[in-house]
C-alpha cells in the first residue's frame, strides 16, 4: 500500500485539504493523522534504509571475496547481481518514502505548526521531536 502512489496521493490530497480548513476539528483531526501517518513513514524510512545499508555492505564483502577467482566465480557473479538487484530496488523504495515525507512535509506541518490552536501546534512540535529521535540522520538537516 505504501507504494501505491494513486491511494497515498489520495490520502494526502484529503489530510491537506482537511488540515486547511477553517473548522478547527477538521484541521485538529487531518493535522493528527497526517502527522501520525508520516511517523509511520519515517518509521518505514529508517527499515528500508537499514536494509540498503546492509545490502550495500554484503554487496562490497562479496565483491571482495569473489575478487580472487576461482570455482565459486559464477555462483559469486549470481549473487552480486542479486544483491545490486536488491540494492537498486531499495534505492527507488527510500526515494518513494522520501517523496512522500517531503509532500507531508510540506502540505501540512509547515502551515500548522504556526496555526492559531495550541493544540495543533503542539501535535506538530511532538511529532517532529519523534521524528528527529528516531531518523536523525534525515531531520537534523538545514533543509527542515
Amino acid at each position: 500500500i505504501i507504494y501505491d502512489q494513486c491511494m497515498v496521493e489520495q490520502i494526502v490530497s484529503l489530510l491537506t485539504g482537511l488540515s486547511d480548513s477553517p473548522v478547527r476539528a477538521f484541521r485538529h483531526t487531518s493535522t493528527l493523522a497526517a502527522m501520525k501517518m508520516m511517523t509511520a513513514l519515517v518509521d518505514v524510512a529508517l527499515n528500508v534504509s537499514i536494509n540498503r545499508d546492509n545490502t550495500q555492505r554484503q554487496y562490497e564483502s562479496e565483491r571482495a571475496r569473489g575478487g580472487g577467482g576461482g570455482r565459486r566465480s559464477g555462483a559469486g557473479n549470481d549473487r552480486l547481481d542479486v544483491l545490486m538487484q536488491r540494492r537498486q530496488e531499495l534505492e527507488e523504495n527510500m526515494k518513494e518514502v522520501k517523496d512522500m515525507l517531503i509532500l507531508l512535509f510540506k502540505g501540512v506541518f509547515i502551515h500548522r505548526y504556526r496555526d492559531s490552536q495550541p493544540e495543533v501546534r503542539a501535535i506538530c512540535i511532538a511529532e517532529i521531536g519523534v521524528w528527529m529521535r528516531r531518523y536523525p540522520a534525515m531531520f537534523l538537516d538545514d533543509s527542515y
